[in-house]
């Protein structure tokens, strides 16, 4: 028969010996007393019992809950349960890196006030409806109740330098502008306000190569860059492409 005390029961499961006698005040683990010096001792049906009760514990459950699932005599369907709920949070947290490594990289591929050329696939817009727009500003509430958009589907497609029109991504199969694949020039800048942007777009736009190009301002995609904004406190970043 194994006999450990408080110390040894924490080495063998690398745990502190204060959380052994949480669990034995919450009332996880019942240890007899040494008559000659007061101190916890701790049998083999407590080593297993305490392996229990971590294995739970690492799972999500809760102190409460174990207590009750302690009093059944199988725990078999709880622990079902809780590799259910493990394997949705790994979903999630696997979603997370995805979308931290997209920020991550695309802050490395849009580089602030510089003009870079990206080669891109064909890409489809569509109009956003009228009734999602009050002087050509999105109106969030309604095209996020109706699941419509996410903040980084939402783009300018300037017709000329004083219009432009509000867009979602779409598909091939139903747009109203479409971007062919190939070679875009493309700047990320910061902007404080519409005026800001709009002079930002004449300093692009102006760029000599366009005027050796003949590259108009027609069909300029202009968007938010959210992967980009997230990175910075307080600042509102936009891209500004157009094709070569």
């Amino acid at each position: 028969m194994y006999i450990l005390t408080t110390g040894q029961l924490a080495q063998l499961f690398s745990i502190k010996k204060s959380t052994i006698r949480y669990y034995v005040d919450e009332g996880l683990l019942h240890p007899k007393r040494n008559e000659q010096n007061d101190y916890y001792t701790f049998l083999e049906e407590d080593i297993y019992r305490l392996y229990q009760v971590l294995v739970l514990k690492e799972s999500g459950i809760s102190i409460k809950e174990i207590k009750q699932a302690l009093c059944q005599e199988s725990l078999l369907g709880i622990l079902q349960q809780a590799k259910k709920d493990v394997k949705a949070k790994i979903n999630t947290l696997n979603h997370l890196e995805s979308r931290l490594s997209e920020i991550i990289q695309d802050n490395k591929k849009y580089i602030l006030n510089e003009c870079v050329y990206i080669e891109y696939p064909s890409r489809y817009l569509k109009k956003v409806p009228a009734k999602y727009l009050e002087n050509n500003t999105f109106l969030y509430s309604p095209l996020s109740s109706n699941n419509l958009i996410s903040l980084d589907t939402l783009s300018y497609v300037f017709i000329d330098k004083s219009d432009f029109v509000v867009c979602i991504q779409s598909t091939k199969e139903k747009y109203d502008f479409m971007y062919p694949k190939g070679l875009y020039a493309s700047k990320t800048v910061v902007a404080e306000d519409e005026k800001d942007l709009l002079n930002q777009i004449d300093l692009f736009m102006s760029d000599f190569l366009f005027e050796l190009t003949n590259t108009s301002i027609e069909n300029l995609l202009v968007y938010e860059n959210v992967h980009c904004s997230v990175a910075y406190s307080e600042k509102m970043i936009f891209t500004m492409e157009v094709k070569m």
